[in-house]
């Protein structure tokens, strides 16, 4: 699997994030099947209406939130303080016994920033890690 179909699968198991998402135009959403090649299958909402009014998703579509949406669900708006959670977050302490950080970056090896990004905001929100195949507590 490439980084976006990672990051695609990671977005579609996030049901939490999808619920919450109220769509905008200019949001990425996929829209794909199964069978159809991953870059013909994403496009930008410019329609907001074929979603309902609660802006809950419908015909199939999946949220893939970039990196200021995905703080804005965080909601730090200090800079700094963003920052320094997202560092102790991904890099956790040293453990000089097993000579390695606990952190997201021993649970899983993540290829992108999206993936990343959404990992950390899945672990402050929900405490909840990707295992490679969905979000587990």
């Amino acid at each position: 699997m490439n980084d976006l179909e990672v990051y695609i699968k990671m977005c579609m198991k996030a049901t939490k994030i999808q619920k919450s998402w109220k769509p905008r135009v200019g949001d990425l959403v996929w829209r794909g099947k199964e069978y159809l090649p991953i870059p013909d299958a994403c496009g930008y909402l410019t329609d907001v209406d074929i979603f309902d009014t609660q802006g809950y998703k419908k015909n199939g579509a999946i949220w893939l939130p970039n990196q200021s949406q995905l703080q804005e669900i965080i909601g730090i708006k200090d800079l700094w303080d963003l920052h320094t959670e997202f560092e102790v977050t991904v890099f956790g302490g040293y453990n000089e016994e097993e000579g390695h950080f606990n952190g997201l970056i021993d649970d899983y090896k993540f290829t992108s920033m999206e993936q990343l990004w959404l990992a950390f905001v899945m672990k402050e929100k929900y405490n909840k890690a990707w295992s490679g195949e969905e979000w587990v507590k």
